[in-house]
């Protein structure tokens, strides 16, 4: 039996004191308190049973709070009525396109719990290995974070001669503010939820020994992911198809609005009962130097993402221009919310709920993304302690999370070719039925009564829901070689290709993250991975010197001499590899229609590569082009021809072992990170109208040559 407890501290942007802080940046003072506490026992009945018993529980609190704590907005010039509305009192957050940002609007408190119970039992029977198991999970959060107020400025405001939306030519983000005229923001008063999500796995697998030639591993698991459920039922779904009652008022038919969980329904999706995974593995020794070694199999990734909390929740938008259009400026940052804030209502309001604002998708259809692995290998001893590894390896993945959220009230496609008659100002249906926001006026835009949910600003698509899907295929080559003098070679290559159609959850190269410009064609958006790496090659060789008592050179040497020649050993790894393929993006003259992010368009892929490529001209820029009014920019996500620079890495190590008596041990290292000091080129300017599109400008964070050193004692 075995028992271990855990605990940790962190605090980390403490300012210094006695320091009155700037305005600039956008740090937190965050502290991380966490502990685990874990425990296990091993029961053996009889030499053919073995039964294993584990029980776990962890628990972090993640805190961060803004330095500016104790100021607020009225320093930077918001009016004190506004301020009062704020549930936190700091300086907002403004963000401003191409400077520094101002202040930090969260405050958070955000506590993860983790319980975990594991029964797994191994039985012998003759040719047969069987291991079977359960495991449950229990996932817990609660709490979240509060919010002053965020305001974004862009160029756009103060662009021209023409007024843009966005614009990488003229304007300036400062002046936009000094005019009050912002790009975005909003107020957030989020209910902090109390969210569980539980898991069960139910698994069996067979390890049947059929010859001394043939080995099979038949398995099958079975996995139940329980949607997440809130303490007091306050999630909150997007019916796509359920009429809308202010229909009937405004006189047109309407569809979509949000409906509430309750005591008999309280999952934020519907259950998924078929997460079947079978796996097979088989081991076939062709010849005495010869393995065959092959499997296939399904597995589900760990299900993400909670639920909804609008209503309960409530964000008010910053109405900054005139019917959303982007262009021509309403509420000034000087009095930004001039009819107050939104009040939260619950589940009073119904399928009437956020009328006239943004409302959140989270869908009830949910199914479980999985993944389709599959691999085949040979394995061939060349000669004595050699030996080489051929094999290939790939997955499918389906129903994956698409990483990045999607606004479902865009303008349907094809409506674009309607041109500027999009824009033209018509009376609004929802003139007194809706009292705030972009849809108050008395006229809007044309475009806002052609989108499939016009009662609503926008209808937000939850990142964890499904529709992704990604394609691995993968050639593998390893070399393994263990000489005599004791030196160890260890080789390995990899020739692969990653496609997928989904966003990234982190930012991709470039410092870009990912998102779809189409939000009704996932199709478009199929290219290369962010991670793609079609040629990779990692080389690791240890050598431990001949030198020393009892070794090839001074073998003869007496203790004293051998303490300090004998006993070194010497490693390396070096890697080389593609550079990551690279994400282009394009001003968006389509975005106040509800599209995402923009592309330009590009000739073709073979024009993309410069000759003597230099990191002035990265890549022909000449191959890419604007595209025209009211399109969607035709340049695939990634080209194979837009990389950034090939990595290559090399490290060394020296290390001594001394001994003293038998119960001391120490050991002396040297270590050298990036020996050759050998700079690695920052990813190109990807932003098409930028002016230093097509340029690399610096180098990536790998660090120089990094050399240390260490002594450990083992006693």
């Amino acid at each position: 039996m075995y028992w271990r407890l855990s605990r940790a501290w962190r605090q980390n942007g403490l300012p210094a004191p006695n320091v009155f802080p700037n305005l600039t940046g956008t740090g937190n003072i965050s502290g991380n308190p966490r502990y685990q506490v874990s425990l296990g026992n091993t029961f053996v009945p009889d030499p053919t049973w073995v039964i294993n018993v584990m029980a776990a529980f962890g628990s972090w609190t993640e805190r961060q709070s803004s330095p500016y704590a104790g100021r607020d907005g009225t320093e930077l010039g918001l009016p004190a009525s506004f301020v009062s509305l704020l549930d936190v009192k700091t300086l907002p957050q403004i963000t401003m396109q191409n400077y520094s940002n101002i202040g930090y609007s969260r405050d958070l408190n955000n506590i993860s719990r983790v319980a975990n119970l594991q029964v797994n039992a191994t039985k012998e029977m003759g040719a047969h290995s069987l291991k079977f198991g359960f495991t449950r999970d229990a996932a817990l959060l609660t709490g979240g974070g509060i919010f002053s107020a965020d305001f974004s400025f862009s160029r756009g405001m103060t662009s021209g001669p023409t007024a843009q939306t966005s614009s990488t030519t003229s304007g300036n983000a400062v002046a936009s503010l000094l005019f009050g005229a912002g790009s975005g923001g909003n107020v957030q008063k989020p209910a902090l939820g109390a969210i569980t999500r539980l898991y069960y796995g139910w698994y069996f697998q067979d390890t049947w020994r059929i010859s001394k030639r043939i080995t099979i591993n038949p398995g099958i698991r079975y996995e139940l992911h329980r949607p997440a459920t809130e303490r007091y039922n306050r999630f909150s779904n997007f019916d796509y198809t359920v009429d809308n009652p202010l229909g009937k008022q405004a006189g047109m038919p309407l569809q979509g609005g949000l409906r509430f969980t309750d005591e008999n329904n309280r999952f934020s999706s519907d259950p998924v009962h078929n997460n079947f995974a079978p796996r097979l593995g088989i081991s076939f020794k062709l010849t005495e130097k010869l393995v065959l070694r092959t499997g296939y199999g399904i597995f589900f990734p760990t299900q993400t993402g909670t639920g909804d909390l609008t209503g309960y929740s409530s964000t008010t938008p910053w109405t900054f221009s005139q019917g959303g259009d982007g262009i021509n400026p309403q509420d000034l940052y000087r009095n930004p919310y001039p009819n107050g804030l939104i009040p939260a209502v619950g589940s009073s309001g119904g399928l009437l709920t956020n009328i006239g604002r943004g409302a959140g998708g989270y869908d009830r259809n949910h199914p479980n993304g999985y993944m389709q692995n599959y691999s085949a290998d040979f394995q061939f001893e060349l000669g004595q302690n050699t030996v080489l590894e051929v094999g290939y390896a790939g997955h499918q993945g389906r129903k994956l999370v698409n990483g990045v959220s999607i606004n479902d009230n865009q303008l349907p496609t094809e409506l674009l070719s309607m041109g500027t008659a999009l824009d033209t100002r018509v009376n609004n249906p929802f003139f007194g039925l809706i009292t705030a926001g972009n849809l108050a006026t008395a006229q809007l835009p044309r475009h806002r009564f052609l989108r499939p949910f016009p009662q609503f600003d926008t209808v937000t698509r939850n990142g964890q829901m499904s529709g992704g899907s990604s394609s691995y295929n993968a050639f593998l080559m390893k070399l393994s070689k263990q000489f005599s003098s004791g030196l160890m070679l260890m080789s390995s290559y990899q020739w692969s290709k990653a496609i997928d159609n989904i966003g990234e959850t982190e930012p991709s190269p470039g410092g870009a993250a990912d998102g779809f410009r189409d939000n009704r064609n996932f199709r478009i958006e199929r290219s290369l991975s962010a991670h793609d790496l079609p040629h990779s090659m990692v080389t690791a060789v240890v050598y431990s010197l001949p030198i020393g008592r009892g070794k090839r050179f001074a073998g003869n040497i007496n203790r004293f001499a051998d303490v300090i020649v004998g006993g070194w050993r010497l490693s390396s790894i070096v890697r080389l590899s593609s550079g990551l393929p690279v994400r282009l993006t394009a001003p968006s003259t389509i975005s106040q229609y509800g599209f995402g992010t923009q592309y330009p368009n590009v000739t073709k892929g073979s024009d993309v590569a410069a000759p003597n490529r230099t990191p002035e001209r990265w890549f022909n820029t000449a191959a890419f082009s604007a595209p025209a009014p009211y399109t969607i920019g035709n340049s695939p996500r990634r080209l194979n021809e837009l990389r950034a620079s090939h990595q290559k890495n090399a490290d060394v190590s020296v290390a001594k072992n001394f001994s003293f008596r038998e119960a001391v041990k120490v050991q002396f290292r040297a270590e050298a990170f990036n020996l050759t000091n050998t700079p690695q080129f920052a990813w190109p300017d990807t932003a098409f109208g930028s002016t230093t599109f097509g340029v690399v400008s610096g180098t990536m964070n790998v660090g120089p040559r990094n050399v240390q050193m260490g002594l450990k004692v083992d006693f």
